[in-house]
């Protein structure tokens, strides 16, 4: 796992101190600074889940850096919100942005480290595509859809209906691809 530890201070020792226990090595590391170099080896699976859309500048430099530390026959996922989500489409329909709101940036520090960037799947697969890389998979989730199947039709039927059926509804994005 690698984690640039500077951001956090010590609000997230406990979490790295048990990872660390669990036998998970953690390399403080940020990939969107500079290549992490030959150290610590290549890697066969490298995942970026719920980091692209906190970068606020051009996302090059880091996929370059993870392809760096790739092996040759390794799979990188990549994972990022849906701008596309249901619940965004509705809220934009009704004139809510389904960016991060404004008063969030306001009251935060700089840098802001929230969402810079919500993605649809074709920017995803263009994003990938810049890179070179091959997308073997994609797909879609729902993370925070909480309750039974059942208990979701009774209480918000139109919403369980979306983002069952359609794809490009749900919540995150992911691609797959070979190094």
């Amino acid at each position: 796992m690698t984690e640039a530890l500077r951001y956090y201070s010590k609000a997230f020792h406990p979490l790295f101190d048990y990872l660390r226990d669990e036998g998970i090595k953690i390399i403080d590391w940020d990939p969107f600074e500079r290549a992490l170099g030959t150290d610590h080896g290549r890697f066969n699976t490298v995942t970026l889940m719920a980091v692209l859309e906190h970068y606020p500048h051009s996302p090059e430099p880091l996929l370059r850096n993870l392809r760096s530390i790739m092996s040759d026959r390794s799979s990188l996922w990549v994972e990022v919100p849906n701008i596309a989500f249901w619940t965004r489409r509705v809220n934009l329909l009704r004139g809510r942005t389904p960016l991060v709101p404004i008063a969030d940036k306001w009251n935060s520090a700089t840098p802001f480290i929230g969402h810079h960037h919500e993605y649809t799947m074709d920017e995803l697969e263009r994003l990938v595509t810049l890179a070179g890389l091959p997308i073997r998979r994609r797909g879609s989730f729902n993370y925070s859809l909480a309750g039974s199947l059942v208990r979701r039709m009774l209480t918000n039927p139109v919403q369980t209906l979306a983002t069952s059926v359609l794809p490009g509804a749900r919540e995150c994005l992911y691609v797959v691809c070979d190094g």
